[in-house]
């Protein structure tokens, strides 16, 4: 009596469950199991309604329930299977987002391109695909830059707590090398400037090489708890090992010591290993020649991937299947890259240089909102203590009737035509100079000007340490060296030179190995005037490259301040001498011409460039080089690869990760003075 009646209650169930068991074991609108969860109850109710409605002992009650519950659990388990089975696999990847070399909080051309709200908003587009990403900054940081006379980088620290999105809370997942501006305050008691700065940041500051001095309580004088020098930091189940490394070219009083890089690299590469990090990747400020070093000499006992920076433009070098990789200065460019660890060798590696313009992507609002907030607060401040009127930086000081190239990726490896008219400028600001050379690291503008009117922010963004101008006089030897010097470091090298009253013609062979042929002077008719035994030539040059106190003087070590001619004056600045010679300038403006003083080599990016005098800005059209590539990943990592959705407001273009070496591809943007998306400051 009491199995029937049992038997009885759950032929009700299962009849009244028919439905929910349906729900269950079908499949929702979108074709899954996903609408479980909503409709399960309605059958479980409609059985415990029938179960109190009979009337039946309380043992055959709790064989009902016991039934019930056994049934229960077999139409659960199915799902539960499901649910498992079907948990996507979380890919073992790392991806990163590298910028360098970034002065300007808003980017250049008024916003137009580069700038930290656009990063802001990649960051974010890239942290939609994965959560875990790292983000990476290779260094020059606080300085040089407009605002940083005035506010010493706080602006720029300010505005880099805003990229995770809450300028509050600490970002654990950015991470920033000291590039040789960091230390552009030199003085001892300096070192609190840096040390303010460190600690203002809600982000982690990377001194893996740099010994800092201590004080008279035995700290050091550049400190925080974020200043580290290595870190393991997990993506996507990935153990990365992160260390940055610094050029020892900054002489700072309260730096008595840079590690050397190799043997830093080869120390924190063996303990982050040891640690159990899968994957090293050393965030660098070194040239270029230095970081291949580092891979080549250190093989496997060294970083399997360096992101740097101090080039300013895009380098992607290939080093045993070990990468070196920067971006463009001021976030015109950031790298995103993927790495994949292989086990028993060197991770494979992806990737992409993403263009920071225009609406490409569009700026982030709030980034841009600090942006603006300091930019409106700097030109008030700096208009007042100069005792201008409001609104002084925009205050127009001379014209141009030719489009001026200025971007450092020509600026750096090129003659431009203004770099040309500096150069001339300086030159005949002395009288009885026979030529002039200006290092390209003094012209700091980044960006073209257009046609029209140049402003007073144009002059003080251009010349960022007002140097003064001397004399020297110096053999043709001398001379022979000093080009050879501008050409060792070719491209986008601050020692490579504007020129004026002589020529050379460089042919590009390898990097480091270059050499400058057909040295000559120019003669006021512009043709070519050998040198003959004896000669003396008196050439107008920066204090930068003649005094070894002020830094590195970019290579030029055969040029000192003995070579000064004394009787020249030495009142001159190179701002100055701009600013007057602007003034003199015919009403229509200034039109220089690229007229061959170097003689172009025959490789990007000098090829077909600078355009013509009497081109207008309207006239011109640039192209914007994305470089990609990747080193081979097995067929394995290949099939399981997410396919490539480009951004929507960055188009990714990539090669597939199969392909062997990187490689350029050139196409064809619009305009660059009819950019979209500006958020112009």
């Amino acid at each position: 009596m009491v199995m029937e009646c049992a038997l009885r209650k759950l032929a009700a169930i299962l009849v009244a469950d028919v439905e929910g068991y349906a729900q269950l074991m079908g499949k929702d609108e979108e074709g899954t199991l996903g609408g479980l969860e909503r409709r399960r109850p309605t059958g479980v109710k409609r059985s415990l309604h029938i179960l109190c409605r009979t009337r039946c002992s309380a043992i055959t009650l709790l064989l009902c329930f016991g039934s019930f519950f056994f049934f229960f659990i077999s139409l659960s388990a199915p799902y539960a299977l499901a649910q498992v089975t079907s948990a996507p696999q979380v890919e073992r990847r790392v991806t990163l987002l590298a910028i360098n070399d970034v002065y300007r909080i808003g980017g250049v051309e008024r916003g137009r391109r580069g700038g930290l709200p656009r990063v802001r908003t990649l960051r974010r587009e890239l942290e939609v695909k994965d959560r875990d990403l790292i983000v990476l900054h290779a260094g020059d940081v606080i300085y040089p830059s407009l605002l940083s006379r005035t506010y010493d980088g706080e602006q720029m620290i300010d505005v880099l707590n805003t990229l995770d999105g809450d300028p509050f809370a600490f970002d654990h997942r950015l991470f920033v090398t000291f590039g040789n501006h960091e230390f552009d305050k030199r003085k001892f008691d300096e070192a609190n400037i840096l040390s303010s700065r460190v600690r203002e940041s809600q982000f982690y500051w990377l001194r893996s090489n740099i010994t800092f001095a201590t004080d008279a309580q035995g700290l050091p004088v550049v400190r925080g708890e974020n200043l580290i020098d290595a870190r393991i930091i997990q993506a996507n189940g990935v153990k990365v090992g992160l260390f940055g490394l610094t050029t020892n070219i900054a002489l700072a009083d309260y730096v008595p010591r840079f590690t050397d890089p190799k043997e830093a690299a080869r120390r924190l590469t063996q303990k982050l290993r040891s640690e159990g990090a899968e994957v090293i990747i050393a965030v660098t400020h070194l040239t270029l020649d230095e970081d291949k070093d580092i891979l080549a000499s250190l093989g496997p006992a060294g970083p399997d991937l360096i992101i740097g920076g101090h080039e300013h433009t895009q380098q992607h070098e290939d080093v045993g299947g070990r990468w070196v990789l920067k971006a463009d200065a001021d976030a015109v460019s950031a790298l995103v890259v993927t790495v994949v660890p292989l086990h028993g060798e060197a991770p494979a590696v992806k990737y992409e240089y993403k263009e920071l313009e225009g609406d490409g992507p569009i700026p982030d609002p709030d980034v841009n909102r600090v942006v603006q907030r300091w930019h409106t607060q700097h030109q008030d401040l700096f208009c007042a203590r100069d005792l201008k009127k409001p609104g002084c930086l925009d205050e127009e000081i001379g014209r141009t009737a030719v489009r001026l190239i200025a971007s450092e990726e020509k600026i750096r490896s090129c003659e431009t035509n203004l770099g040309n008219w500096i150069a001339d400028q300086a030159r005949l600001a002395f009288e009885e100079a026979d030529a002039a050379f200006i290092n390209a690291g003094s012209l700091r503008l980044n960006q073209d000007l257009a046609v029209g009117a140049i402003y007073r922010r144009d002059l003080e963004e251009l010349v960022q340490y007002d140097s003064k101008l001397h004399m020297i006089e110096i053999d043709p030897t001398t001379l022979t060296q000093v080009v050879n010097n501008a050409v060792s470091g070719w491209p986008g090298n601050g020692r490579w030179l504007q020129i004026s009253g002589f020529t050379f013609s460089h042919s590009h062979i390898s990097r480091g190995k270059d050499k400058a042929n057909g040295l000559a002077l120019l003669g006021q008719d512009g043709q070519r005037v050998e040198f003959r035994p004896g000669d003396r030539l008196r050439v107008i040059t920066t204090d930068f490259l003649l005094d070894p106190k002020m830094g590195d003087q970019d290579g030029y070590s055969m040029l000192n301040q003995k070579q000064i001619v004394s009787e020249a004056p030495i009142d001159k600045s190179l701002k100055s001498v701009i600013r007057d010679a602007l003034s003199r300038a015919p009403v229509e403006g200034i039109a220089p011409k690229v007229e061959g003083r170097i003689a172009p080599t025959s490789q990007p990016p000098c090829v077909n460039d600078p355009p013509s005098a009497d081109q207008t800005a309207g006239e011109k059209k640039h192209s914007s080089s994305v470089s990609v590539g990747s080193t081979q990943l097995p067929a394995d990592a290949l099939a399981a690869r997410p396919s490539a959705t480009p951004s929507s407001a960055v188009a990714a273009r990539s090669t597939p990760w199969s392909s062997a070496t990187g490689e350029t591809r050139e196409n064809e943007s619009g305009e660059a003075d009819k950019a979209k998306g500006a958020g112009q400051w």
